[in-house]
């Protein structure tokens, strides 16, 4: 495990992506976490980066057609935002249904990562649908998230779920750039109780703090992914470097989990990815809009 506070425990859950699936169930349900090192290819992620472009182009055109923002050439991906800073609060900080593009929905279906949740959750997988990208910028305080755990979005009745978030790094992530840590083996603490948090983005945020000898600091790079738990504990650090921190998170359940239908989140259906009949990119992109028109 790479950390830039902590050395890596005994119980290290960072795993090939060719380790054998026993092995990975066992590491993932002892310490909460799975980190998958370049188990992504550049074919899964430069659909994403192109997506991400032309949404940040759409942006711009939409504030110098305001006067908003003046003129200029476009800039490389991890700089793309910076000049528009000042306006980001106005576009959100997740994109959910802006980018809910054919390469979000192809990124979802990855053979390499449905091989893995098919290990951990069964032969049937589904994929909610509140997946994140994420556009830290550099001293952002609205995508700076404190400790929690996703329980407490779903609601406490999710306690006895696994629920799988699966974080990817778009740029190379560190401390200095806003990567996340975590607390391996929180997740065997049960749900713990939280606010809402006084800053700019009003996470919740747990109540208390783990003590700083049990944390993880997880540096990645593209291509790499990680598995975590909805209880398992984790925040996101400030980015001080001076680009955007580019990540997305998709989100996996079994359609067989105790709280599946609280699941769907005004999708019509269960969105199934494997292990059944599937649905079509286009078909899923209906659903957003649905959403957005309701």
């Amino acid at each position: 495990m790479t950390s830039s506070a902590t050395a890596p425990s005994a119980h290290s859950s960072t795993l090939s992506a060719r380790s054998d699936f026993p092995a990975l169930r066992e590491a993932f349900s002892r310490d909460g976490y799975l980190v998958l090192r370049g188990l992504l290819g550049d074919e899964h992620l430069a659909p994403v980066r192109s997506s991400i472009d032309d949404y940040v182009g759409d942006i711009r055109a939409e504030l110098e057609r305001e006067g908003e923002l003046a003129l200029a050439p476009a800039r490389p991906f991890a700089q793309n935002l910076i000049p528009l800073a000042q306006h980001m609060a106005r576009y959100g900080r997740g994109w959910t249904e802006a980018l809910a593009t054919v390469a979000i929905h192809d990124l979802h279906r990855a053979p390499e990562l449905l091989s893995v949740l098919k290990a951990l959750l069964g032969e049937q997988v589904c994929g909610h649908k509140q997946f994140n990208l994420r556009p830290k910028l550099p001293g952002q305080e609205l995508t700076t998230v404190p400790w929690h755990q996703d329980t407490a979005y779903y609601g406490a009745h999710t306690v006895a779920d696994t629920i799988i978030t699966t974080w990817v790094p778009l740029v190379p992530v560190s401390a200095h750039n806003g990567c996340l840590q975590i607390v391996p083996g929180s997740h065997l603490e049960g749900a713990i109780d939280h606010d809402t948090e006084i800053g700019e983005g009003k996470f919740l945020q747990l109540r208390g703090m783990p003590d700083p000898a049990r944390v993880l600091t997880m540096e990645m790079e593209p291509g790499d992914v990680l598995l975590m738990h909805n209880l398992l504990w984790h925040r996101s650090l400030p980015n001080a470097s001076d680009g955007i921190r580019w990540s997305i998170d998709l989100r996996f359940y079994a359609p067989s989990t105790p709280s599946a239908a609280s699941l769907l989140w005004g999708f019509p259906q269960p969105w199934l990815l494997c292990g059944g009949p599937t649905v079509s990119a286009s078909e899923w992109r209906g659903w957003y809009q649905g959403l957005n028109a309701s």
